[in-house]
């Protein structure tokens, strides 16, 4: 909270930094990604040349984790320019490896490319920052000019045959990530259902919800495909479900509904189609007809239960035409084209200018300082420097504290194991291993996927002939060093989210404004077409500012917005005044529901007057900088 100080402020830190996450654990979709890492170990380890299918393995692990996210006409893109940018940064490294000089100014202008260029979206971000993490790897190791060629060729082939293998897999299940996404979106309910329910302002999780729409919202702009009709009214299903949900929950009704949203989530994630049980409709129908109180609530939940009905009815697949989906995005620009509107806003002041010298300036000055004081392993400092720094003090802060965490939990259980002098090829079982564990941990959480890759690292470079002990005990100085660097870099060149608080709060205040006003109107017999629309909107900026404010909330005292404090008062309100009209929206769309409108008019007009009020009240142009600090 904004308002936490001390030990509060440190424990809020510590769960940021350490969250995990286990719904977004893939254990399957790792073992596929594995597979890739493990061919050319195995082809290695038989022709007697390790270190070939370590390098091999570089592509293949890089492109793997370019396959995670985004559609898989996308991944496609993704992978190869991933294991083309890997096997360029590869040859670079080998070029310019043998000189300090060399190698810090190859680093320096590569990453400030990079980061420009992954700022035009996250796919581009994903590759941006793989390939300056390889450039820095490779190019503190013995590769050699002779041998640079070969090398990227061999992160090539890798990163290719790792793109084969996963295309000829997304093949058999084209539309997974979306299916995954919404499938979610009801596990969020179902754990919604029984969480406590002292608190009635507290809301059903809105993150899955946004994330499910823009997975939807992205493979259709790359081409639909007959299951996204279905998948967009079970969505849309899952959002009036979310609505109606806002209110009294008895017990016995909470556990029926989280079995029936649980099998809802298993048969969507699996491409079947939805199965009800019959008892468990039957048992919430008669607890809507004997233990509802009023009316309302029994409208309420004859609604609930009508929608569930409804989803048992969704088809496995449409093979009409695909309706459109609220407020349809354009086609998606060819990458090249996104890298050219972003070069084209670069000026001094924005930000992406800035972070990008300001990243570009940490990484060549770690490289140079370790190469010119000789320090061996010492590509680790400006390694941690990479994956720490963040365009934001908050973000470097809580990143810093889960890369740290995870890679001294992974350096203690390498050296441990390496210490036992293990084979060649069992070297190589727990490299694959590793792999495993960072494909399955990277949607979950940063701090268990940091100790992952520290364990891949690690059993990568015995595996190669380095010095088993000296790369655990030096990984963990320059670790420890590098995320001091990178947290010391956010806070001399800081770029602080507590300037956004204002903004962020009047765009939510706005927002809800006109999903009240929305709503107003279609209780008053206005259509509502617009409604769901203004609905996604509200819940989008109101996300966004509880964003800005944890991020706000973990940056220096004397940084922030005096009127910092009021700043939860005012997020809460919003989020009371969300709770006040998503059970009034469902009730709008409803069937005979406009009838007597009175009550309902009268809680949006106050909801519409508070959302005003509060928009008023954070629009104040002045600059907070210029009052007196507390």
């Amino acid at each position: 909270m904004l308002r936490a100080r001390g030990p509060a402020r440190a424990d809020h830190m510590l769960n940021t930094a350490l969250d995990f996450d286990p719904t977004r654990w893939k254990p399957v979709t790792a073992l596929r990604c594995t597979v890739g890492v493990a061919l050319p170990l195995l082809l290695a380890l038989v022709s007697g040349h390790a270190e070939w299918g370590v390098l091999a393995g570089v592509g293949a692990l890089n492109a793997g984790f370019a396959s995670l996210s985004g559609p898989y006409r996308a991944r496609w893109r993704l992978m190869l320019t991933s294991s083309v940018g890997m096997a360029a940064v590869t040859l670079l490294a080998g070029l310019v490896g043998s000189s300090a000089v060399a190698s810090a100014l190859a680093v320096t202008a590569v990453a400030g490319v990079l980061t420009v260029i992954g700022a035009s979206g996250a796919a581009a971000g994903t590759v941006a920052l793989q390939a300056t993490n390889v450039l820095i790897i490779l190019s503190g190791l013995p590769l050699g000019a002779a041998q640079a060629p070969g090398g990227a060729l061999l992160v090539l082939a890798g990163g290719v045959l790792q793109t084969l293998l996963l295309g000829g897999a997304a093949r058999l299940d084209p539309v997974f990530p979306e299916r995954w996404a919404v499938a979610r979106a009801y596990r969020s309910l179902a754990d919604f259902v029984t969480s406590p329910r002292a608190d009635r302002v507290r809301l059903p999780g809105a993150v899955p919800f946004q994330e499910a729409w823009t997975a939807l919202e992205d493979a259709r702009r790359l081409g639909g495909h007959p299951d996204h009709a279905r998948l967009q009214a079970a969505l849309q299903h899952a959002e009036d479900l979310r609505n109606a949900l806002v209110g009294p929950l008895p017990a016995g009704a909470a556990e029926t509904l989280h079995r029936i949203f649980l099998d809802v989530a298993h048969d969507l994630r699996r491409g079947h189609p939805v199965r009800q049980d019959p008892q468990a409709l039957r048992t919430l129908e008669r607890w809507v007809a004997h233990s509802a109180p009023d009316g309302a609530e029994q409208a309420r939940w004859a609604r609930i239960v009508g929608l569930l009905r409804e989803l048992a009815a969704l088809p496995t697949a449409s093979p009409g035409p695909i309706p459109a989906l609220p407020e349809a995005a354009p086609p998606a620009r060819p990458l090249p084209d996104r890298v050219r509107q972003t070069l084209a806003t670069l000026r001094p002041d924005s930000l992406v200018a800035g972070y990008a010298l300001r990243y570009a300036v940490a990484l060549g000055v770690t490289t140079a300082a370790y190469r010119l004081g000789h320090l061996p392993h010492g590509y680790w400092l400006p390694l941690t420097v990479a994956v720490v720094l963040k365009p934001e003090y908050a973000l470097t802060l809580t990143r810093g504290v889960a890369r740290l965490v995870g890679t001294l939990g992974g350096v203690l259980v390498a050296t441990l194991l390496t210490l036992l002098h293990p084979p060649l090829a069992a070297l190589m079982l727990l490299v694959v291993l590793s792999a495993w564990l960072g494909f399955s941990l990277l949607p979950a959480g940063y701090a268990p996927f940091s100790f992952a890759v520290t364990l891949y690292v690690v059993f990568s470079l015995t595996a190669s002939g380095m010095a088993e002990q000296a790369v655990g005990a030096e990984r963990i100085a320059a670790t420890g060093l590098g995320g001091l660097i990178a947290l010391g870099t956010a806070l001399l060149w800081p770029r602080w989210r507590s300037r956004e608080v204002r903004e962020a709060l009047r765009a939510a205040a706005a927002a809800q404004q006109a999903y009240a006003r929305q709503l107003e109107a279609v209780l008053r017999g206005g259509p509502p077409d617009s409604l769901v629309e203004a609905q996604r909107q509200a819940r989008s900026r109101r996300v966004q500012a509880g964003q800005v404010l944890r991020a706000a909330s973990l940056e220096p005292r004397w940084h922030r917005d005096p009127r910092a404090a009021e700043a939860r008062d005012a997020l809460e309100q919003l989020d009371a005044g969300a709770a006040v009209l998503l059970p009034l929206h469902t009730r709008a769309l409803g069937p005979g529901v406009n009838a007597e409108p009175g009550p309902a008019l009268e809680q949006v007009r106050e909801i519409l007057d508070r959302a005003g009020a509060l928009a008023e009240a954070w629009s104040e142009t002045a600059s907070w900088e210029d009052r007196p600090p507390r």
